[in-house]
């Protein structure tokens, strides 16, 4: 799933998930493997030089889900991570790792189940639409 609009909501705690680290090599399988599978996270939407897609896995579910953050919020973990935790795919996007997948987790944990955002998107297109936001804040 890709998310959209995450980034309208303010989080001032997060969950405190376990880093998880992948070889290079599993990595690469887990990219052959959704290549072979054709089983996507990708929505048809026309692709933002400004922004990047970053991919994790979410320890409550299993899940794999997709972020669009800006070019600038990505340097920052970029800054403070080592690269072992970032690994290119061939489509652009960037598959987490480590510690800084565990750091965005936990993030996304807290959004997700603490803050109740999956719930609040009824349609479950990973966007809010204005009746979803106005639902949400009563």
């Amino acid at each position: 799933m890709l998310l959209y609009g995450a980034l309208d909501t303010a989080a001032f705690n997060s969950l405190v998930v376990p880093a998880k680290f992948r070889s290079q090599k599993s990595l690469l399988e887990e990219e052959k493997s959704q290549e072979q599978n054709q089983a996507t996270h990708k929505e048809n939407t026309p692709k933002n030089t400004s922004r990047q897609v970053v991919i994790f896995e979410d320890s409550i579910s299993g899940n794999r889900f997709g972020v669009s953050i800006s070019k600038e919020n990505f340097q920052r973990p970029k800054e403070k991570f080592d690269s072992s935790n970032f690994y290119a795919l061939k489509s652009g996007e960037i598959r987490l790792n480590g510690e800084v997948e565990a750091y965005v987790g936990g993030w996304f944990g807290e959004i997700a189940y603490n803050m109740g955002a999956l719930q609040a998107d009824k349609d479950k297109n990973g966007k809010f639409s204005q009746e979803e936001k106005s639902a949400n804040q009563k």
